[in-house]
Protein backbone atom coordinates (compact mmCIF):
# COMPACT_ATOMS: atom_id res chain seq x y z
CA UNK A 1 0.00 0.00 0.00
CA UNK A 2 1.56 3.67 -1.24
CA UNK A 3 1.65 6.95 0.66
CA UNK A 4 -0.70 8.45 -0.79
CA UNK A 5 -3.13 5.36 -0.20
CA UNK A 6 -2.20 5.38 3.72
CA UNK A 7 -3.10 8.89 4.11
CA UNK A 8 -6.26 8.89 2.10
CA UNK A 9 -7.43 5.82 4.25
CA UNK A 10 -6.48 7.52 7.08
CA UNK A 11 -8.30 10.30 6.48
CA UNK A 12 -11.71 8.61 5.42
CA UNK A 13 -10.73 6.81 8.98
CA UNK A 14 -10.71 10.08 10.86
CA UNK A 15 -13.49 11.48 9.33
CA UNK A 16 -15.91 8.13 9.95
CA UNK A 17 -14.84 9.32 13.61
CA UNK A 18 -15.96 12.54 12.93
CA UNK A 19 -19.24 11.78 11.50
CA UNK A 20 -19.95 9.10 14.60
CA UNK A 21 -18.94 11.64 17.06
CA UNK A 22 -21.67 14.18 15.85
CA UNK A 23 -24.15 11.03 16.07
CA UNK A 24 -22.87 10.37 19.62
CA UNK A 25 -23.44 13.94 20.71
CA UNK A 26 -26.84 14.05 19.58
CA UNK A 27 -28.04 11.26 21.42
CA UNK A 28 -28.14 13.71 24.57
CA UNK A 29 -30.88 15.45 25.51
CA UNK A 30 -29.31 18.98 26.54
CA UNK A 31 -27.57 19.30 23.24
CA UNK A 32 -30.30 18.05 21.04
CA UNK A 33 -32.86 20.27 23.18
CA UNK A 34 -31.35 23.76 21.63
CA UNK A 35 -31.95 22.37 17.75
CA UNK A 36 -35.89 21.02 18.44
CA UNK A 37 -36.82 24.30 20.76
CA UNK A 38 -35.65 26.50 17.70
CA UNK A 39 -37.31 24.29 15.12
CA UNK A 40 -40.17 22.55 16.06
CA UNK A 41 -43.16 25.43 17.08
CA UNK A 42 -44.27 22.65 19.50
CA UNK A 43 -41.15 23.77 22.01
CA UNK A 44 -40.64 28.02 20.82
CA UNK A 45 -42.45 28.82 24.57
CA UNK A 46 -40.19 26.40 26.50
CA UNK A 47 -36.69 27.06 27.59
CA UNK A 48 -34.24 24.33 26.39
CA UNK A 49 -33.34 22.49 29.90
CA UNK A 50 -37.57 22.12 29.34
CA UNK A 51 -37.09 20.05 26.21
CA UNK A 52 -34.27 18.39 27.33
CA UNK A 53 -36.83 17.56 30.14
CA UNK A 54 -39.41 16.19 27.79
CA UNK A 55 -37.53 13.71 25.67
CA UNK A 56 -37.51 9.89 26.54
CA UNK A 57 -33.93 8.61 27.88
CA UNK A 58 -33.22 5.46 27.72
CA UNK A 59 -32.77 2.57 30.22
CA UNK A 60 -32.91 3.68 34.07
CA UNK A 61 -31.45 7.38 34.66
CA UNK A 62 -29.06 7.85 37.48
CA UNK A 63 -29.49 10.08 40.13
CA UNK A 64 -27.72 12.95 38.33
CA UNK A 65 -29.39 12.43 34.95
CA UNK A 66 -28.19 15.54 33.01
CA UNK A 67 -26.41 12.60 31.41
CA UNK A 68 -28.83 10.57 30.44
CA UNK A 69 -28.79 9.75 26.41
CA UNK A 70 -31.85 9.95 24.00
CA UNK A 71 -33.65 6.85 23.47
CA UNK A 72 -32.55 6.45 19.76
CA UNK A 73 -35.58 3.32 19.74
CA UNK A 74 -34.68 1.70 16.18
CA UNK A 75 -32.68 3.45 14.25
CA UNK A 76 -33.46 0.68 11.12
CA UNK A 77 -36.44 0.32 9.71
CA UNK A 78 -37.54 -2.29 7.08
CA UNK A 79 -40.29 -4.30 5.49
CA UNK A 80 -40.31 -7.01 2.82
CA UNK A 81 -41.21 -5.29 0.46
CA UNK A 82 -39.89 -1.87 1.32
CA UNK A 83 -36.24 -0.23 1.64
CA UNK A 84 -33.88 -0.45 4.60
CA UNK A 85 -33.33 3.02 5.88
CA UNK A 86 -31.24 3.89 8.64
CA UNK A 87 -31.81 7.05 10.71
CA UNK A 88 -29.15 9.29 12.19
CA UNK A 89 -31.01 9.88 15.41
CA UNK A 90 -34.58 8.89 16.43
CA UNK A 91 -36.41 9.56 19.32
CA UNK A 92 -39.48 10.92 20.97
CA UNK A 93 -40.46 13.22 23.07
CA UNK A 94 -43.74 14.85 24.87
CA UNK A 95 -46.09 16.52 22.78
CA UNK A 96 -46.92 19.45 25.21
CA UNK A 97 -49.55 20.80 23.64
CA UNK A 98 -51.64 17.42 23.70
CA UNK A 99 -50.60 15.95 26.93
CA UNK A 100 -52.18 16.11 29.97
CA UNK A 101 -52.01 14.50 33.54
CA UNK A 102 -54.10 11.38 32.27
CA UNK A 103 -52.46 10.98 28.62
CA UNK A 104 -49.50 11.84 27.30
CA UNK A 105 -48.90 11.99 23.81
CA UNK A 106 -45.15 12.50 22.09
CA UNK A 107 -43.82 13.20 19.05
CA UNK A 108 -41.48 11.34 16.85
CA UNK A 109 -38.19 13.06 15.89
CA UNK A 110 -35.58 11.99 13.08
CA UNK A 111 -32.50 13.92 13.02
CA UNK A 112 -30.15 13.68 10.65
CA UNK A 113 -27.24 15.29 9.46
CA UNK A 114 -26.67 15.44 5.84
CA UNK A 115 -22.73 16.81 4.55
CA UNK A 116 -23.39 16.39 0.68
CA UNK A 117 -26.51 18.43 -0.25
CA UNK A 118 -26.37 17.73 -3.72
CA UNK A 119 -26.10 13.28 -3.93
CA UNK A 120 -25.08 11.77 -6.94
CA UNK A 121 -25.53 8.60 -8.53
CA UNK A 122 -28.23 8.88 -7.99
CA UNK A 123 -29.23 12.79 -8.08
CA UNK A 124 -31.74 13.74 -5.61
CA UNK A 125 -33.79 16.57 -4.29
CA UNK A 126 -32.62 16.34 -0.39
CA UNK A 127 -36.69 17.34 0.69
CA UNK A 128 -37.42 14.22 -1.48
CA UNK A 129 -36.03 12.00 0.49
CA UNK A 130 -37.01 13.84 3.97
CA UNK A 131 -40.33 12.69 3.33
CA UNK A 132 -40.15 9.86 2.62
CA UNK A 133 -38.03 9.21 6.13
CA UNK A 134 -40.85 11.00 7.10
CA UNK A 135 -43.70 8.68 5.83
CA UNK A 136 -41.62 5.62 7.10
CA UNK A 137 -41.35 6.95 10.35
CA UNK A 138 -45.12 7.53 10.48
CA UNK A 139 -45.79 3.71 9.47
CA UNK A 140 -43.78 2.48 12.06
CA UNK A 141 -45.62 3.62 14.62
CA UNK A 142 -48.41 1.16 13.54
CA UNK A 143 -46.43 -1.86 13.05
CA UNK A 144 -48.19 -4.84 11.09
CA UNK A 145 -51.47 -3.26 9.88
CA UNK A 146 -55.15 -5.51 10.66
CA UNK A 147 -58.26 -4.74 10.49
CA UNK A 148 -58.63 -3.29 14.00
CA UNK A 149 -55.30 -1.07 13.35
CA UNK A 150 -56.23 2.20 15.38
CA UNK A 151 -55.09 5.24 13.37
CA UNK A 152 -56.51 7.37 15.90
CA UNK A 153 -52.83 6.10 17.79
CA UNK A 154 -50.67 8.14 14.89
CA UNK A 155 -48.43 10.62 17.02
CA UNK A 156 -46.92 13.46 14.91
CA UNK A 157 -43.51 12.58 13.66
CA UNK A 158 -40.65 15.58 12.60
CA UNK A 159 -37.83 14.55 9.97
CA UNK A 160 -35.27 17.05 10.87
CA UNK A 161 -32.39 17.47 8.16
CA UNK A 162 -29.02 19.47 9.04
CA UNK A 163 -27.79 19.89 5.79
CA UNK A 164 -23.79 20.61 6.11
CA UNK A 165 -21.71 21.20 2.58
CA UNK A 166 -22.19 21.96 -1.17
CA UNK A 167 -25.11 24.53 -0.70
CA UNK A 168 -25.85 26.60 -3.46
CA UNK A 169 -25.56 30.00 -2.52
CA UNK A 170 -29.02 31.47 -2.19
CA UNK A 171 -29.87 28.33 0.09
CA UNK A 172 -27.10 29.28 2.69
CA UNK A 173 -28.38 30.33 6.44
CA UNK A 174 -32.10 29.16 5.45
CA UNK A 175 -34.53 27.02 7.40
CA UNK A 176 -37.76 25.11 5.35
CA UNK A 177 -40.74 23.53 6.47
CA UNK A 178 -42.97 21.13 4.63
CA UNK A 179 -46.12 19.78 5.97
CA UNK A 180 -49.34 18.34 5.46
CA UNK A 181 -51.93 20.76 4.80
CA UNK A 182 -55.93 21.10 4.51
CA UNK A 183 -56.92 22.57 1.02
CA UNK A 184 -61.34 23.01 0.60
CA UNK A 185 -61.59 22.27 -3.24
CA UNK A 186 -65.29 22.63 -2.81
CA UNK A 187 -67.36 24.06 -0.25
CA UNK A 188 -65.79 24.37 3.48
CA UNK A 189 -64.99 20.92 5.33
CA UNK A 190 -64.15 21.10 9.59
CA UNK A 191 -61.87 18.82 9.89
CA UNK A 192 -59.59 19.59 13.17
CA UNK A 193 -55.78 20.26 12.02
CA UNK A 194 -54.90 17.74 14.71
CA UNK A 195 -56.49 15.11 12.67
CA UNK A 196 -54.03 15.62 9.55
CA UNK A 197 -51.14 17.87 10.70
CA UNK A 198 -48.76 14.36 10.78
CA UNK A 199 -46.21 15.06 9.05
CA UNK A 200 -43.52 17.60 9.17
CA UNK A 201 -39.75 17.92 7.03
CA UNK A 202 -37.61 20.47 8.02
CA UNK A 203 -34.10 21.39 6.11
CA UNK A 204 -31.70 23.74 7.56
CA UNK A 205 -29.51 25.05 5.11
CA UNK A 206 -26.04 25.64 6.90
CA UNK A 207 -23.77 28.66 5.49
CA UNK A 208 -19.90 29.89 6.27
CA UNK A 209 -19.85 32.11 8.26
CA UNK A 210 -23.58 31.40 10.02
CA UNK A 211 -25.81 34.40 10.21
CA UNK A 212 -26.91 35.73 13.62
CA UNK A 213 -29.70 33.28 13.92
CA UNK A 214 -29.71 31.40 17.18
CA UNK A 215 -29.98 28.01 15.20
CA UNK A 216 -26.87 28.67 12.76
CA UNK A 217 -24.50 29.59 15.79
CA UNK A 218 -25.40 26.77 17.82
CA UNK A 219 -24.94 24.02 14.84
CA UNK A 220 -21.44 25.82 14.36
CA UNK A 221 -20.51 25.58 17.62
CA UNK A 222 -21.96 21.86 18.37
CA UNK A 223 -20.02 20.71 15.18
CA UNK A 224 -16.65 22.55 16.37
CA UNK A 225 -16.97 20.74 19.56
CA UNK A 226 -16.91 24.48 21.07
CA UNK A 227 -18.02 24.27 24.84
CA UNK A 228 -18.47 27.48 25.17
CA UNK A 229 -20.43 28.63 22.29
CA UNK A 230 -22.75 25.45 23.46
CA UNK A 231 -23.32 27.23 26.52
CA UNK A 232 -24.34 30.18 24.91
CA UNK A 233 -27.69 28.39 24.66
CA UNK A 234 -27.57 25.49 27.48
CA UNK A 235 -25.15 25.45 30.26
CA UNK A 236 -23.25 22.02 30.22
CA UNK A 237 -20.48 22.96 32.63
CA UNK A 238 -22.29 20.85 35.22
CA UNK A 239 -22.01 17.53 33.22
CA UNK A 240 -18.35 16.76 32.71
CA UNK A 241 -19.22 13.64 30.76
CA UNK A 242 -20.81 15.67 28.25
CA UNK A 243 -18.21 18.47 28.34
CA UNK A 244 -15.58 15.45 27.83
CA UNK A 245 -17.79 14.22 24.48
CA UNK A 246 -17.64 17.66 23.11
CA UNK A 247 -13.74 18.25 23.90
CA UNK A 248 -13.50 15.00 21.94
CA UNK A 249 -15.67 16.30 19.01
CA UNK A 250 -13.18 19.50 19.58
CA UNK A 251 -10.35 17.50 18.48
CA UNK A 252 -11.69 16.29 15.51
CA UNK A 253 -12.86 19.03 14.26
CA UNK A 254 -9.37 20.75 14.85
CA UNK A 255 -7.29 17.54 12.64
CA UNK A 256 -8.56 16.03 9.42
CA UNK A 257 -12.11 17.52 9.78
CA UNK A 258 -11.14 20.82 9.82
CA UNK A 259 -8.42 20.37 6.77
CA UNK A 260 -11.31 18.37 4.83
CA UNK A 261 -13.67 21.69 5.24
CA UNK A 262 -11.09 24.01 4.14
CA UNK A 263 -10.53 22.14 0.97
CA UNK A 264 -14.40 21.45 0.75
CA UNK A 265 -14.74 25.31 1.00
CA UNK A 266 -11.81 25.90 -1.70
CA UNK A 267 -13.79 23.96 -4.17
CA UNK A 268 -17.19 25.37 -3.08
CA UNK A 269 -15.84 29.13 -3.55
CA UNK A 270 -15.29 28.14 -6.94
CA UNK A 271 -18.72 26.81 -7.90
CA UNK A 272 -19.72 29.98 -5.97
CA UNK A 273 -18.16 32.14 -8.05
CA UNK A 274 -19.47 30.17 -11.35
CA UNK A 275 -22.84 30.62 -10.02
CA UNK A 276 -22.30 34.27 -9.10
CA UNK A 277 -21.01 34.98 -12.81
CA UNK A 278 -24.33 33.19 -14.10
CA UNK A 279 -26.41 35.10 -12.28
CA UNK A 280 -24.47 38.69 -13.31
CA UNK A 281 -25.10 37.19 -16.93
CA UNK A 282 -28.48 36.71 -16.04
CA UNK A 283 -28.81 40.39 -14.52
CA UNK A 284 -26.95 41.84 -17.41
CA UNK A 285 -29.35 40.78 -19.54
CA UNK A 286 -32.58 41.47 -17.56
CA UNK A 287 -30.99 44.92 -17.49
CA UNK A 288 -30.73 44.90 -21.56
CA UNK A 289 -34.28 43.93 -21.77
CA UNK A 290 -35.62 46.62 -19.61
CA UNK A 291 -33.55 49.24 -21.35
CA UNK A 292 -34.77 48.16 -24.82
CA UNK A 293 -38.67 48.09 -22.83
CA UNK A 294 -38.22 51.96 -21.21
CA UNK A 295 -36.98 52.92 -24.93
CA UNK A 296 -40.06 51.46 -26.53
CA UNK A 297 -42.49 53.12 -24.16
CA UNK A 298 -40.40 55.94 -24.55
CA UNK A 299 -41.11 56.18 -28.21
CA UNK A 300 -44.86 54.87 -27.87
CA UNK A 301 -45.56 58.08 -25.52
CA UNK A 302 -44.25 60.50 -27.90
CA UNK A 303 -46.56 58.97 -30.56
CA UNK A 304 -49.52 59.01 -28.13
CA UNK A 305 -48.27 62.90 -28.20
CA UNK A 306 -47.75 63.32 -31.70
CA UNK A 307 -50.93 61.90 -32.15
CA UNK A 308 -52.63 63.91 -29.59
CA UNK A 309 -51.84 66.79 -30.80
CA UNK A 310 -53.06 66.17 -34.68
CA UNK A 311 -56.32 65.20 -32.82
CA UNK A 312 -56.39 68.07 -31.26
CA UNK A 313 -56.13 70.35 -34.78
Amino acid sequence: MNKETIAVSAARNRGAQYDASVKTLLRYPKLVAPILQALIPEYRNYTTEQVAEMLVPSGSPPVDDTSVMVSLNDTEVSSISEKLIRYDARFKLLNPAMSNRKHEVYLHVDLEVQNNYRPTNPMYPMITRGIYYAARLLGSELGILTEKTDYANLEKVYSVWICNENIPVHLRNTVVSVQLEKKDLIGVADIPKKDFDLMTVILVHRGSPANDEKIFRYLEALFKGDVDGICEHIDIHDDQELVEEVEAMDELWKGVAHEHYHKGAAEQRKKDEAELAETKTELAKTKTELAKAKDAMAKMAKEIERLTKINNE
